[in-house]
């Protein structure tokens, strides 16, 4: 999270009322996710919220985070 490779998220409903977090919604959301190229916290069985870059280890030992 701290070199925005990955978010968590929490959804909500037309009443602003937080969704359950096992619900229908967020597999829709994980399939968007996937969809993106996001590798998804709920294909591991729990993180149902997280998303993360796929190639996340990639990306960090390019050394794009070297400042």
């Amino acid at each position: 999270h701290q070199y925005g490779l990955a978010i968590d998220l929490v959804a909500y409903d037309v009443k602003s009322k937080p969704i359950e977090i096992f619900s229908p919604e967020y597999h829709e959301i994980g399939r968007i996710g996937r969809g993106m190229g996001l590798a998804w916290g709920g294909s591991w069985g729990w993180d149902w919220g997280h998303f993360e870059l796929a190639d996340w280890r990639e990306v960090a030992m390019e050394g794009l985070f070297d400042r």
